[in-house]
């Protein structure tokens, strides 16, 4: 994945980029669950925002992930 810039010099985009975009994504679902009334659907996603947490602190779920 490539990220706008100049046409000289481009960035890739990292899994740990990838990793973050996923928590503020999962964050802000876990709020929308919650405010719908949502807890089992709130609880799971806090689950998953658990693991990519592991995952960008190099814990032992983003070693298993990356063995997948």
């Amino acid at each position: 994945m490539l990220t706008p810039g100049s046409s000289n010099a481009r960035k890739m985009v990292t899994r740990e980029d990838d990793l973050k975009e996923l928590a503020t994504s999962l964050s802000a679902a876990i709020a929308k669950a919650r405010q719908l009334n949502l807890p089992t659907s709130a609880y799971i996603l806090s689950m998953a925002l658990v693991e990519v947490s592991q995952a960008l602190k190099g814990g032992k779920a983003g070693n298993e992930d990356a063995a997948r």
